[in-house]
């Protein structure tokens, strides 16, 4: 009796171990709400701890937008001091013209890793660290300037990079060409990391008030360090966005939630946005592909999406798996503990 029991005991482990290995290469489905899905996969992990507890919960990550935006904003209004301060004679003629003057957005792709918590977080640790390096140098030069911003993890997928842009005939300058250009180059000859199809980009963004510097200075410093061709970029900020004008202050709300969003991507608008755990293809949002048109259809009661989903169980072509979910969600957690104050990810120089 006794031996049937342990039998079946160890039989119900193995078989509770078979499904979690299943459930941890299931993709979503279109539509699929994805902080719920989170949740899943970090149970399907026995990850249970970390539920609620980094970016990709909407409430923490609300926190985390609010104080980034604070320190833009706290930021906008010194730039304003100073400018205020300055003869009429050697200033530009609006506030609004002086900040957009001042103001980057920066992005710099630092490294890219396997799926291991402690090699992300390593390489967050040296990006933090070059940062500090290069920005302290900037400093001691007596010139002012300021960066804030966020160290963040992208989970990335090589082989829909591959299939979707690495056709010869496609436009050298479009945003998703160019960044499996700069991934391949990332990747260069370590063999390795060629063998695998998913793998982690550990990258920043931020806001960089230029002080008394040039774009081309600061530019040229980044670049010392990190040489590849769009491996560094530094913006002005756009003026418009779909047709109507974009104020400053928009500009850098919309940043500090996207620096903040500890996902892959963050879509919707205004108080709708949420997370999205799908692979992003390319730098920009230039392309929307049929996958894009598939989710928005997908909620569409009567729609071929939802009928094939109920019928078959479509999966997103485009989407993490579970288990690519939980990892995101740990790495994460690692890097916002990095602080004590779970802001481990903050630049701000």
């Amino acid at each position: 009796m006794s031996d049937n029991f342990h039998a079946l005991k160890a039989n119900r482990k193995e078989q509770l171990q078979r499904i979690r290995q299943l459930a941890g290469v299931t993709r979503l489905a279109p539509g699929a709400q994805q902080e719920k899905a989170t949740h899943m996969a970090l149970s399907n992990e026995n990850r249970q701890d970390l539920i609620g507890k980094t970016l990709l919960s909407t409430h923490i990550r609300k926190v985390h937008a609010g104080r980034m935006q604070k320190r833009f904003r706290q930021l906008s209004t010194e730039m304003a001091v100073r400018y205020r301060k300055q003869s009429p004679d050697h200033r530009l003629k609006t506030l609004d013209q002086h900040l957009r003057h001042q103001l980057r957005l920066v992005t710099i792709l630092h490294q890219v890793t396997n799926l291991d918590v402690r090699h992300t977080t390593e390489s967050s640790q040296i990006l933090l660290d070059a940062l500090d390096r290069i920005l302290t140098s900037l400093h001691q030069g007596r010139k002012r300037l300021r960066f804030i911003g966020a160290v963040e993890i992208e989970i990335i997928n090589m082989r829909l990079m591959t299939d979707a842009h690495g056709r010869e005939d496609l436009e050298n300058l479009h945003s998703g060409r160019r960044k499996l250009k700069v991934l391949e180059a990332m990747i260069g000859g370590n063999l390795f990391l060629r063998e695998q199809e998913v793998l982690a980009l550990v990258h920043c963004h931020g806001v960089m008030d230029l002080g008394s510097y040039t774009a081309e200075d600061v530019g040229r410093e980044f670049r010392r360090h990190w040489e590849l061709p769009y491996q560094v970029e530094l913006k002005s900020f756009s003026e418009h966005f779909k047709g109507k004008r974009k104020t400053v202050e928009a500009s850098l709300d919309d940043i500090a939630s996207y620096c903040t969003k500890g996902a892959n991507d963050l879509i919707g608008e205004n108080v709708k946005k949420c997370i999205s755990l799908h692979f992003k293809l390319s730098f920009d949002k230039d392309l929307e592909s049929d996958e894009d048109q598939m989710v928005k259809t997908w909620r569409t009661k009567g729609s071929t999406t939802r009928e094939e989903f109920i019928q078959e169980g479509l999966e997103h072509p485009r989407s993490m798996t579970f288990k690519q979910i939980a990892f995101h969600a740990i790495a994460i957690d690692r890097l916002m503990g990095l602080r004590s104050d779970r802001m481990g990810y903050l630049i701000d120089l």
